[in-house]
């Protein structure tokens, strides 16, 4: 295993962020606000943080879910509501679309499916699933995959909603509580997530209770005797045959997908979001410890910038601008080039909902729980 431990400096704010640096914020227009549409069920001004997601589920239009329980589908243009559900739950997460209908997962533990064209109720998962679901679910094979936060995969028939598999999480840790873990990613008939304590698992799909590994990024022995936990939001992926995961206080490693191994691995503290472009070489990074970073896909360092943006809970990369889902700044867009920022948009309010790119268009949810919608070039 090869591993290469950062050098510690603080990040700055954006006062100080030139004295650090050397360098000046760029006011270089990426993105033009289109609307901002705020979907509230009362009429009240003031909400409490949406934590459901927007996804575009076509070039023309977006779904969008909130903590309320609220899913709207609007059009992309004018944020005009095409159609609007309202259920007695909560979601903290975004819709999974997949051919006509809308999959939507709850915190209170059910799976809602609708029509994707006019939002009416196709099946609601019976009986509730073992607890609440944070995360995605994931469309794989006539399948719906649900890992709820009780340590339990669901598998749902897509068109039916009745549960046709079941995966007990069972990981090597033996003091660990309530398991949190990352989004999942299915990739050739495996699945892959991160877990608290600092674990990437791996199962191979149609063996239900049996791991093929969990890897723990981090070490005990680097936070003194406490375990490392992975941040919710960093999914891990796969690229040229190899693992990518991260750790909040293990950075960053390379697995190998059979066995689990560590190839390599870059450890630094605080890790909350990142995106990569396997066609330019290009993985980008969020950390507390050492800022916004840009590497290439074998963990070389490209630039690395001491930029302080609170808890940055999203990124996307479409080939021109990196954006960053920041709760200090709302949506940040820096130039992938260099790491200097272009532009920002709170709207009077940080960001903590989610960030969708669509074509030549960006929507952001924000902690208001109303919809922000840019051009972006």
């Amino acid at each position: 295993m090869a591993s290469v431990m950062l050098a510690t400096f603080s990040c700055t704010s954006p006062s100080t962020y030139r004295k650090q640096t050397g360098r000046r914020f760029i006011r270089r227009s990426a993105f033009s606000l289109l609307w901002r549409r705020c979907l509230t069920s009362d009429g009240s001004k003031t909400r409490p943080a949406q934590t459901g997601g927007v996804v575009f589920d076509s070039s023309h239009t977006l779904i969008v879910t909130t903590s309320e329980g609220m899913v709207f589908r609007l059009d992309v243009s004018r944020g005009r509501t095409l159609w609007s559900r309202t259920l007695h739950d909560s979601f903290a997460t975004t819709a999974t679309v997949h051919g006509s209908k809308v999959f939507v997962p709850s915190v209170g533990g059910r799976v809602y499916a609708m029509s994707r064209y006019d939002g009416s109720p196709v099946w609601k998962s019976p009986p509730a699933l073992d607890a609440g679901v944070s995360t995605p679910a994931v469309y794989y094979d006539t399948g719906l995959y649900v890992l709820t936060d009780g340590d339990v995969l669901h598998v749902l028939d897509s068109a039916t909603g009745r549960e046709t598999a079941q995966y007990r999480v069972m990981l090597p840790m033996t003091e660990r509580t309530t398991l949190g873990h990352s989004g999942l990613l299915i990739h050739e008939g495996r699945l892959f997530f991160g877990t608290e304590g600092g674990y990437v698992a791996a199962f191979r799909l149609g063996e239900p209770n049996s791991a093929m590994w969990a890897t723990r990024i981090a070490p005990r022995s680097l936070r003194h005797g406490e375990y490392a936990v992975l941040d919710s939001d960093v999914t891990p992926f796969v690229h040229g045959g190899t693992v990518y995961g991260a750790s909040q206080d293990g950075g960053l490693a390379l697995l190998d997908p059979d066995t689990g191994v560590i190839v390599r691995q870059v450890i630094f503290e605080g890790t909350s979001a990142w995106t990569h472009d396997a066609k330019d070489d290009a993985l980008f990074i969020y950390s507390s410890e050492r800022g916004l970073m840009r590497m290439t896909m074998g963990l070389e360092m490209v630039w690395n910038v001491p930029l302080e943006a609170g808890a940055v809970r999203d990124m996307k990369y479409d080939g021109r601008t990196l954006f960053l889902l920041s709760s200090q700044w709302g949506l940040v867009a820096v130039d992938p080039s260099s790491g200097k920022v272009w532009n920002t948009f709170s709207g009077g309010l940080g960001a903590s909902g989610s960030m969708a790119l669509g074509t030549g268009r960006l929507a952001m949810l924000d902690d208001s729980g109303c919809v922000d919608m840019f051009e972006i070039w």
